[in-house]
């Protein structure tokens, strides 16, 4: 699928790069990145495996679990929080800007924890969030 893409600014590098943003009226979804930051997927908490997930897990740690458990996008994890994809941090000095253009962004999968059982995905979410 397609998303608009904004520009923002790194408040650790200054860095301006584009990044895309998602509707004000998006509900339940949210954009991860590959942890590098220049891959974008979209993910749906209302779906069946997210919602499964969210009866498992503490509201405060959704997000992460739910990233964490997605399969890899070109070989790369994927993550919650969205880094530069100059210098890696977390930390916008500004964001939604002017609207740069569009590109893909990738619809989050989940085909291999969605094989666990229940007590399996339980202990999966602990051990990935203890990292």
């Amino acid at each position: 699928m397609q998303r608009p893409t904004f520009l923002a600014r790194c408040a650790k590098c200054g860095t301006s790069f584009s990044r895309p943003e998602q509707s004000d009226f998006a509900y339940g979804t949210l954009l991860f990145s590959t942890s590098d930051g220049r891959r974008h997927a979209e993910v749906n908490a209302l779906e069946e495996f997210p919602s499964r997930v969210g009866r498992l897990v503490a509201e405060d740690d959704f997000w992460d679990a739910l990233a964490r458990l997605a399969d890899p996008i070109h070989g790369q994890t994927l993550v919650a929080d969205r880094p530069c994809p100059h210098c890696g941090s977390t930390h916008l000095a500004d964001w939604a800007g002017e609207q740069t253009g569009i590109c893909e962004v990738e619809t989050v999968a989940f085909e291999r924890a969605a094989l666990l059982n229940d007590n399996e995905l339980t202990s999966r979410i602990h051990d990935k969030l203890t990292w």
